[in-house]
């Protein structure tokens, strides 16, 4: 062993700041000697670390693919695919089959502001029958997937 370290925590949940007691500078590469310049190099290592656990964090979240069986009130025969995506400030849902979003303060948000979307021009395209050749396949496909 090259040297003997104290750890104690210093915010949750990941960086630990470990003090040498005693130590061999030649062989640890952050430093190469004892100087002024130890503490803030130490410091400024221990930021860096944060920063990259903090990167790594918000890159999982930045996109994830979701299926929902249920609407409000309807359910559906087979899931719909949807996709929630992340901007810096609201997620936003939206659906693979037909051209809907819908955004939240969080997932869970997003998700039921897309389910009560899709369910609610349901039911506008079942009452119009003056619909483009788009909109008369998406409502043709909701017609298939929504159990009355």
């Amino acid at each position: 062993m090259f040297f003997n370290t104290s750890c104690t925590p210093i915010e949750e949940p990941v960086i630990m700041r470990c003090i040498p007691e005693t130590t061999d500078y030649d062989r640890i590469p952050l430093f190469n000697k004892p100087s002024d310049d130890y503490e803030h190099n130490r410091t400024k290592y221990l930021i860096d670390k944060q920063l990259i656990a903090n990167t790594t964090e918000t890159i999982k979240i930045k996109q994830s693919k979701h299926k929902i069986s249920t609407l409000k009130i309807k359910r559906l025969s087979i899931p719909i695919d949807i996709i929630v995506e992340y901007d810096d400030e609201y997620y936003l849902a939206r659906t693979l089959d037909l051209p809907l979003y819908a955004c939240g303060d969080d997932i869970f948000e997003a998700i039921q502001n897309l389910k009560d979307e899709i369910e609610s021009v349901y039911y506008e395209l079942k009452e119009d029958d003056k619909l483009s050749n788009e909109w008369q396949n998406y409502k043709q496909f909701l017609n298939t997937i929504i159990i009355d």
